[in-house]
C-alpha cells in the first residue's frame, strides 16, 4: 500500500500541487515505520521524497531539516561514503543554495563530490549536475575564478560524451559566458553566447523564451564591447 501512495504522489507532484503530493508521501512514510522502523533505508527514501517535495514548495527550512534526519539515518545504516550519504549531501546542499546561503551550500556539495569521485572517477557524466551546482554557488559569491573551474569541469565531461554540438553543451557555453561578463572578458563571452545561440535555435526555435534571453545577452554583451571601446579612445 506504501508504494501505492508513491505513486499517486508522482502525478500531484508534477502538476504542483505540493500539498496532495505530501498529503500522500506521509501515508506512505507511516506504512514505512510501522513495517520497518523509523531507521531503515526505505523509511529514508520516504523522508527524502516529503523533503524534496517541501523543498519544491518553497519550504526550505522544513526540507532541510528533513534531509538532514535521511542524512543521519543513511549514514547510521549505509557508512560514511555509500553513494546515498553523497546524494543526501548533495540535497542539502541545494536547499543551502535556495536559502542563498552558498558558502554552505558549497561545504556540502564538496562532501557530496568527494564521495561520488571516490566512486565514479573525476570525469563521470553523473558529475556534471555536481560540478555546475558547484559553479553556480561560487558564481553567486562572486568567486568567479573558483566558478570558471567547475563550469568547465562540466562543459568538458559533456562534450566528451555529447559532442560539441550536442543542445545540452549550450547551457555550458552559457554559465561560462555569464563568469566571463562579470570578469569583464566581454569579447570571451560574446564568442560564447554566440555559439550557445547557434545550438539553441535549431532545438528550441527563433521565438523560444531561451533564445531570446541569449539574444538579450548578446546585445548587452555587444554595448558593453562599445562603451569599453570608446572609453579606451
Amino acid at each position: 500500500m506504501a508504494n501505492s501512495y508513491n505513486y499517486m504522489a508522482y502525478p500531484y507532484h508534477s502538476l504542483g500541487d505540493f500539498d496532495k503530493t505530501l498529503e500522500l508521501y506521509n501515508k506512505a512514510l507511516v506504512i514505512y515505520e510501522s513495517k520497518l522502523g523509523s531507521d531503515h533505508p526505505e523509511v529514508a527514501l520516504s523522508y527524502n521524497n516529503i523533503a524534496n517535495s517541501y523543498m519544491r514548495k518553497g519550504d526550505n527550512d522544513m526540507a532541510l531539516e528533513i534531509h538532514e534526519k535521511v542524512l543521519k539515518i543513511r549514514i547510521g545504516k549505509l557508512g560514511d561514503d555509500h553513494p546515498d550519504v553523497g546524494a543526501s549531501y548533495n540535497n542539502i546542499a541545494l536547499v543551502y543554495n535556495n536559502k542563498r546561503e552558498y558558502g554552505k551550500a558549497i561545504d556540502f556539495f564538496k562532501k557530496s563530490l568527494a564521495i561520488r569521485i571516490a566512486k565514479l572517477g573525476i570525469d563521470h557524466p553523473d558529475l556534471t549536475v555536481a560540478y555546475n551546482s558547484m559553479g553556480y554557488s561560487y558564481y553567486k559569491q562572486e568567486k568567479y575564478d573558483q566558478s570558471l573551474e567547475f563550469f568547465e569541469k562540466s562543459m568538458m565531461i559533456k562534450i566528451k560524451k555529447l559532442g560539441v554540438n550536442h543542445p545540452d553543451i549550450a547551457g555550458c557555453y552559457l554559465g561560462i559566458a555569464n563568469v566571463y561578463n562579470q570578469q569583464e572578458r566581454y569579447d570571451d563571452a560574446l564568442n560564447l553566447y554566440e555559439k550557445a545561440l547557434v545550438l539553441q535555435i535549431p532545438k528550441y526555435g527563433k521565438d523560444n523564451d531561451r533564445v531570446h534571453k541569449t539574444q538579450t545577452k548578446i546585445s548587452e554583451t555587444l554595448e558593453k564591447i562599445n562603451i569599453k571601446e570608446r572609453n579606451e579612445n
